[in-house]
């Protein structure tokens, strides 16, 4: 009687299960405030020059002294340069000068103080906050490398505790930067923990429930929406980036307050021969949810597992065991490709929502809240249609909608956005599929590798997102 055959004895998914469930995935929720967060911490609003006869105490956006230049490039008045009326008066000539503008007026109605009216990123400085973002995706990348091979070596509670408490402090070190390489460095630091903690209490959480479901670990999933949503809801009501950013920290002291109250993996400490406390921690786990547990089931499972962790210490594999042989190797290289599309499909559309018309907030709201959908959609079929069909259907919509969007007149822009949430749609539930379709793609022995080479593909993708938003 193995492992999985004591879980079902437990209960695949019992008072137990669930009590963990919740408590572990907390972390995906700061996960969603510190990567959907950054559309607001350094929203750049419309701006305008600051003359040199306002006061840059009272200016307001709405007064019209700047007199706008066209930039011929662009086909747009260009709010970087003013003419300069003071050389015009003092050299009595025709035509004023051009003249960089130094000082900036924003519309702080779009987003109130951000990252970006704070130390001016517009027009030469722009490159700063595009720079920012693609660094944060460098570090979600890191994390996401190195995490899950910590928790493996010392623990998935030790590294959720000391991962959250990384988090908290660079949390507070962003909210309290000076200048904006203090800004960068800290929340590329931070970003380190982000999804680095999301693998490791999805893994977590996974460990605890039967190979039979696995319908719970779309609660994952769910957390992370509701995350995005109080993303919107709290930079709406929050209009200062350092307020904001504090309120980002809540999910991370709720989760240091109660992870305590969580025990070990119990599979993990199987792997690492601590069979006395594994057993101790199913004994626990079957009085909570209230079912008989004998010691010979244990003993049975302790003989089956430690006889299969033997067998997994001989089989040792590498990331070139992903490119040794044809058939994997043809699999991993179309699976890389597909999780850098999707990756830069998703979090395109999610970061892009303050470029398409009508108000941010509303934008990011619906971007956040058609994911529901998606993530019914991937748990009605997840048992029942081929996992091929339901991820090259969904990436088809997502580019048919998003190709859609050319055609659309200028002059009906609701349209435009509704393509595009089709397409986030669309993105989100393949991505969903994706992660199962791959752990499906791959034998046993290089499962966990190739799963997680492709995870790391995609974070490249995230760190060139930002350049390609950029460019639009």
């Amino acid at each position: 009687m193995g492992y999985d055959n004591v879980i079902s004895l437990l209960g695949e998914f019992g008072p137990y299960q669930r009590k963990i469930f919740v408590v572990i995935f907390l972390p995906m929720i700061s996960c969603a405030f510190h990567l959907m967060g950054g559309t607001f911490l350094a929203g750049r609003p419309d701006f305008r020059c600051l003359t040199p006869e306002e006061n840059p105490y009272n200016a307001t956006y709405t007064t019209n002294t700047t007199q706008p230049v066209w930039d011929n490039e662009t086909e747009a008045w260009t709010s970087c340069e003013r003419y300069d009326l003071s050389h015009q008066v003092l050299n009595n000539t025709p035509t004023p000068p051009l003249v960089k503008c130094d000082s900036f007026v924003y519309d702080e109605s779009q987003y109130g103080f951000t990252v970006s009216t704070n130390w001016n990123l517009v027009c030469d400085d722009a490159w700063l906050k595009v720079t920012s973002e693609s660094l944060f995706m460098l570090g979600v990348l890191l994390g996401a490398l190195v995490m899950g091979g910590l928790s493996d070596k010392y623990g998935r509670k030790t590294i959720l505790i000391w991962g959250s408490v990384l988090q908290l402090v660079t949390s507070l070190l962003v909210a309290a930067a000076q200048n904006m390489i203090m800004y960068i460095v800290c929340r590329t630091v931070l970003a380190t923990s982000t999804n680095g903690l999301f693998v490791v209490s999805y893994v977590t959480a996974i460990e605890t429930i039967g190979q039979r479901t696995r319908k719970p670990a779309a609660l994952g999933s769910l957390f992370f929406i509701v995350g995005s949503l109080l993303t919107v809801c709290l930079a709406y009501f929050i209009r200062n980036w350092r307020m904001l950013q504090v309120a980002f920290t809540i999910p991370t002291l709720v989760f240091l307050g109660s992870i305590w109250y969580i025990p070990e993996s119990a599979r993990w400490l199987i792997t690492k021969g601590r069979l006395d406390e594994a057993k101790e921690i199913l004994r626990e786990a079957s009085v909570e949810n209230k079912v008989e547990l004998t010691r010979d089931a244990l003993d049975d499972l302790l003989k089956t597992d430690n006889e299969i962790s033997e067998t997994r210490i001989i089989e040792k594999t590498s990331i070139y065991d992903l490119l040794r042989y044809p058939i994997i190797r043809k699999r991993s290289l179309i699976l890389f490709f597909v999780w850098f599309v999707n990756n830069a499909t998703y979090y395109g559309l999610s970061w892009n929502a303050a470029n398409l018309a009508g108000d941010v907030y509303v934008n990011s709201g619906i971007a956040a809240a058609v994911e529901l959908p998606a993530l019914l959609f991937m748990i009605s079929t997840i048992d029942k249609c081929p996992r091929r069909v339901v991820l090259c259907g969904c990436m088809l919509l997502a580019a048919t909608s998003l190709l859609s969007t050319i055609l659309v007149p200028n002059d009906m822009p609701w349209a435009t956005v509704s393509l595009a949430m089709i397409g986030k749609l669309s993105s989100s539930a393949s991505y969903s599929t994706l992660y199962i379709f791959s752990m499906e793609q791959y034998p046993t022995t290089v499962r966990n590798i190739g799963v997680g080479a492709s995870s790391a593909v995609a974070r490249i993708a995230g760190v060139v997102t930002p350049l390609i938003n950029n460019l639009i």
